[in-house]
């Protein structure tokens, strides 16, 4: 765990703890970090859904717990999801 620290005037101040994992490259990213991704829904299940890439190339199951917006979204909508990077870079939309 790694810490985000900041300095004012002079003294040190905690923000908050930071996780980091190690993606693919080997390039450490913290879990925290969060990207916009533009997908279209394909299916959906009580707790995931299937989307694709707006070239329809590439096809995955995102967790709603891992996303927003995870309500209110239709099969055919194409959606900005915020998610974190470890998990579109893991998905492949990175």
């Amino acid at each position: 765990m790694g810490y985000c620290i900041f300095r004012c005037y002079g003294f040190d101040l905690v923000q908050k703890k930071t996780s980091y994992i190690t993606n693919e490259k080997g390039e450490k990213m913290s879990k925290d970090e969060k990207i916009d991704v533009c997908l279209e829904v394909k299916k959906e299940t009580a707790k995931a859904f299937l989307v694709t890439d707006t070239n329809g190339e590439l096809q995955s199951w995102i967790p709603k717990s891992q996303i927003i917006p995870n309500k209110g979204i239709r099969i055919g909508d194409t959606i900005i999801f915020t998610m974190p990077t470890w998990l579109a870079t893991d998905k492949g939309f990175l």
